[in-house]
């Protein structure tokens, strides 16, 4: 089900729901020393390679036809075989079973460009794998993990094909990595105590309703540019955790929007999502979930041009 903006309002989850918070009320400054490197605004680097002062400067990267479009097909392939058609995987973590998809999202050239960009090394643990755009408005993803995560986070967007521009194009907001950043416990403070800290994250999809429109009112406030990422096939896009983006909602809805959008997250410090971190090959790393029946297998579908 695409979007839930108004999920919060509809099902009666909102401490207020005639108000609507400021950007500045669920939000904060990160102390300068407990950020990423790339990140300090007090420390002058010198030496840097292009890609990562645009990080710096932009919160984003772009790189065109980085993917292997061998890789691609491959992928598109196994989800023909598995009945996925444009619809999501049965979980969110098919790299355990899919290991195109750790070719793609765990090499050793993305591997190292995130240590690049980071500072540090990055392990895959889920992946949004619809052909639909999400319609999830206007956030950042820093606040939705643990409040020690200060950025150690990256999302990245790929292109599974091109993508037309009225199938719901990601957008975003250069530079917006720089701003404050919401806080989880700020944002769950307007809703209902009882859906707070409930295990199913019921807080994330019922605060959708205020702050997708507390961000696009600051948006609007300060005049911030809106770019829209209309990719070919093996572009992708790599965005900071505090990077203000959104999924739009299609012109047309029959229009597909073939994404794989892959996360990852610090792999020295983040242990609340489990213990179990393999490395793919000589490049990057990722999650392994056995508390939930997930473990690393042989691939589904078989490979077409070989496996790791």
């Amino acid at each position: 089900m695409p979007g839930y903006e108004n999920y919060g309002l509809e099902a009666d989850k909102l401490v207020n729901p005639h108000y609507i918070p400021s950007f500045s009320e669920l939000s904060e400054d990160y102390p300068d020393d407990l950020v990423p490197l790339l990140d300090q605004k007090a420390t002058k680097i010198t030496g840097v390679t292009e890609c990562q002062q645009f990080w710096r400067d932009h919160g984003y990267l772009i790189k065109n036809n980085f993917i292997p479009h061998n890789l691609i097909d491959e992928y598109i392939e196994a989800r023909h075989k598995l009945n996925i058609g444009a619809g999501l995987f049965p979980d969110c973590h098919p790299h355990l079973y899919l290991s195109v998809i750790r070719d793609m999202c765990c090499s050793r050239e993305l591997h190292y460009l995130l240590v690049d960009l980071l500072g540090e090394e990055m392990g895959l643990h889920f992946s949004l794998n619809g052909f639909k755009s999400s319609e999830r408005g206007w956030h950042q993803d820093d606040y939705l993990n643990p409040e020690n995560t200060m950025a150690r986070y990256v999302a990245i967007w790929m292109a599974m094909d091109d993508i037309h521009p009225d199938s719901g194009p990601f957008e975003f907001i250069p530079g917006s990595h720089k701003w404050p950043c919401m806080r989880r416990e700020k944002v769950r403070a307007f809703i209902k105590p009882e859906i707070r800290y409930n295990e199913n994250n019921e807080w994330i999809i019922a605060s959708e309703y205020f702050v997708n429109k507390a961000i696009e009112k600051h948006i609007n406030e300060i005049g911030a540019e809106v770019v829209q990422f209309n990719a070919k096939k093996g572009d992708m896009l790599i965005w900071h955790a505090k990077l203000i983006h959104r999924g739009t909602i299609p012109k047309d809805p029959n229009l597909l929007r073939p994404a794989l959008i892959s996360h990852y997250s610090n792999i020295r410090g983040r242990r609340d999502i489990g213990n179990e971190i393999t490395r793919h090959g000589d490049g990057g790393y990722f999650w392994e979930f056995s508390s939930m029946g997930e473990v690393l297998s042989a691939d589904k579908v078989s490979r077409t041009q070989g496996a790791d």
